[in-house]
Parts: C-alpha cells; sequence; structure tokens
C-alpha cells in the first residue's frame, strides 16, 4: 500500500507546475503587482483603483499620497487592467473655467485680479476615460430623492444605453467597458477631480466589493 502511494507522489512531482490551475484574481493580482512594481521606480504620480479594498489611491514610488474610499462599485464589461494605462480625459457637463483676462480692458490699469480654481469650483461627477477606452464613472453616494432619481437613471443607461454602446462598439471589432464608482461626499468626488492629471497612469483592480 506504501509503495503505490509513494508511486503517486513521485509521478505528481513530475508534472510541470504551469498544469496546476491557478486561481484567476491570484494570477490577476499577481500581474497587477508587477505593473505596480513598474510604475513605482519611475517619478511620476499613478492611481490604484481596487474595488476589492474599495480604495482609490493617488500613489507615487509605492507610497500612498491620497486615498478614497469607495462606497459602491458596478461594472458593465470586465473593466481591468493589467498593464497601466493613462488617462486621456476628464469629461464632465459643466467643466470648471476660469475666467478669461484680456490685457488692455481692464478698467482700473493699477489692479490686476486673478482669480484662482477653488475646490468648490470642480464638478460633483465626471467620467474618466482611459487610453484604450473604458470609462469610469465618479460620483458622490446620493441621498434623499436622488436615490430614486439615481436608481431610475442607472436602469435606463443598463436596459438601453450600456447594450446599445456594447453592440456598436462590437461592430467596431472593440470593446466597451466602464466601471462606476461612488465616493463618500461630493468634497471627495471634487478632491479626485482635482488631483488627477491628463496622462496619469490607472491600474484598475475590479472585484466584487
Amino acid at each position: 500500500m506504501w509503495f503505490k502511494r509513494l508511486f503517486i507522489i513521485f509521478f505528481l512531482g513530475l508534472i510541470p507546475g504551469e498544469m496546476y490551475s491557478q486561481s484567476p484574481s491570484l494570477t490577476a493580482e499577481t500581474r497587477l503587482l508587477e505593473s505596480e512594481l513598474v510604475l513605482a521606480r519611475g517619478e511620476s504620480a499613478y492611481v490604484l483603483l481596487d474595488t476589492g479594498a474599495g480604495t482609490l489611491s493617488l500613489k507615487a514610488r509605492g507610497s500612498i499620497l491620497r486615498e478614497w474610499l469607495i462606497a459602491k462599485s458596478r461594472m458593465w464589461g470586465f473593466p481591468v487592467t493589467e498593464e497601466a494605462e493613462s488617462l486621456v480625459k476628464k469629461s464632465t457637463l459643466l467643466p470648471p473655467k476660469r475666467e478669461e483676462i484680456k490685457p488692455g480692458l481692464s478698467e482700473d490699469k493699477d489692479t490686476f485680479d486673478i482669480q484662482a480654481l477653488e475646490l468648490s469650483d470642480m464638478p460633483g461627477n465626471f467620467s474618466l476615460v482611459l487610453e484604450k477606452g473604458i470609462r469610469i464613472s465618479v460620483k458622490s453616494s446620493p441621498k434623499g430623492m436622488a436615490k430614486v432619481l439615481r436608481f431610475s437613471a442607472r436602469a435606463l443607461r443598463r436596459l438601453l444605453l450600456y447594450p446599445l454602446q456594447t453592440t456598436v462598439a462590437a461592430l467596431r471589432r472593440k470593446s466597451f467597458h466602464v466601471l462606476e464608482i461612488e465616493l463618500e461626499s461630493k468634497t471627495e468626488v471634487q478632491a479626485l477631480y482635482w488631483a488627477l492629471e491628463q496622462g496619469t497612469s490607472f491600474l484598475l483592480f475590479t472585484q466584487s466589493n
């Protein structure tokens, strides 16, 4: 009996490690860590968004500069990046604008008032578009009647808009992915908009939170 067991153990030892099934989440996490290591060696700040941990972290050289807690997250498609993707643009209905200053048109030549944008000028909801088309929708958690309105709008998007956009993307031989996240407050959303710049690298690790 012991001889049979010894033979089985010996035979299993001959099987290459690649033949053993690995956890998909573990494999994805390993690749994500490898990608972050590359970013951490650079000088630029980057973003790590982990829906499983419920955090969005702005980091530099591996250290957290600022972290936002994700109250809720929802996915359409499979928005995950195993390699860093750059932020192409920040999209919002009413982007913050600084009043245009035209030299020579000031009535008082002795005063020159420059209006600086403040945190309160930042939008309360916006979308981020990454270089391969992944869209990240950022909003604050709704309260009161806003919950009902938000639920209705979300249902409309998922029943009509997202399927249509998925079909159009498929016809163009592309994929359509959306990650919707809610932060704790409007101030947190505004702070995130303020902190992000075009070209910032993103790493997404999407799980159920």
